[in-house]
């Protein structure tokens, strides 16, 4: 090699490190700016740190993990913000780009935003697309990830649909359905994984003292009719629960004849599966230490007012 070509070589060396440690340098003042607006809650200047990084060739290999940082440090902000018109516009922000650049957990963080606000529908919403997250590499979700997960999607759906056991008018807010058109939400089979059987919560509303479907409750259950003929199991369990209020032994007799009113619109609603059915009155309330939020008495009798579909899990 001669002497020239061997400078020229040692010059371009010389040169990339450069470039390599100038580059280097620039990443860290950018990803440091990024990390300084999230300190001082600068909506605008984290967004604009954001797309710093992400225009960056040396920096955006991180992406990802910088993208969640920015979602959920805004979900925090959206809860300090000093105008209602900031907070929507943070929480339309977060929602604009969860689809790309969220996991399950920075939409489970937006469904509890929505659920502590008493935003109950928009809770939902959240936990549905975290649910649909699940199948998703990263992070992982471990058994409890999902039961907590269940819970709060649950109980939003719940307290959105909630009519007091008749006592008021309310609106049956539907599951969320898949590219394929089916069920998804509470009803999604990414929540059985890890479970050898997993009891699912569904807000089936009755009359007060009675075995009879509110409005609400009518939608509910024949939603539960469309969801286990999707799924084309052979044995369907349904157990009636109640909430503590009143004598334990006509409780538990409730419970039961409100499971076999679920079990008699299936049957009758086209679903060929065998049906069991139990009722365990007040003596399995719903567990609010799943929810990560405070409730009111009225609010936990109402998730203790439910009948659970006990599924067949998916063991890992």
């Amino acid at each position: 090699m001669s002497s020239i070509w061997r400078r020229f070589l040692i010059s371009l060396s010389a040169s990339l490190a450069l470039a390599g440690a100038a580059a280097a340098a620039d990443c860290d003042a950018l990803i440091a700016s990024f990390k300084s607006a999230i300190a001082d809650q600068a909506f605008e200047k984290v967004k604009d740190a954001m797309g710093a990084i992400a225009d960056d060739s040396a920096c955006n290999f991180d992406i990802d993990a910088y993208r969640i940082q920015e979602i959920n440090s805004i979900i925090d902000m959206a809860g300090a913000a000093p105008t209602d018109d900031a907070r929507k516009q943070m929480i339309e922000f977060v929602e604009g780009i969860m689809e790309i650049g969220g996991d399950w957990r920075s939409a489970e963080h937006l469904g509890d935003y929505h659920a502590h606000r008493g935003e109950y529908e928009e809770a939902l919403g959240g936990y549905e697309t975290a649910i649909s997250f699940l199948s998703r590499a990263a992070p992982p979700a471990t058994p409890k990830d999902r039961e907590e997960l269940l819970a709060r999607a649950e109980a939003a759906k719940s307290q959105a649909s909630d009519d007091q056991e008749g006592r008021s008018s309310s609106r049956f807010v539907a599951s969320s359905r898949d590219l394929s058109g089916r069920l998804a939400g509470i009803y999604s089979r990414e929540l059985l994984r890890g479970f050898e059987v997993l009891a699912v919560p569904v807000p089936v509303n009755f009359y007060f003292g009675q075995a009879r479907f509110t409005p609400a409750g009518e939608k509910a259950v024949e939603e539960l009719a469309e969801a286990v003929k999707q799924q084309n199991v052979e044995t369907v369990t349904l157990v009636g629960h109640t909430d503590p209020r009143g004598d334990r032994q006509y409780n538990v007799e409730l419970s039961k004849r409100r499971a076999a009113a679920a079990r008699d619109y299936l049957l009758s609603h086209g679903v060929k599966a065998r049906i069991l059915v139990d009722g365990k009155g007040p003596d399995e309330p719903f567990d609010i230490s799943l929810l990560g939020r405070p409730v009111t008495q009225e609010e936990a009798w109402a998730l203790d007012r439910r009948v659970e579909w006990i599924r067949q899990g998916a063991p890992d």
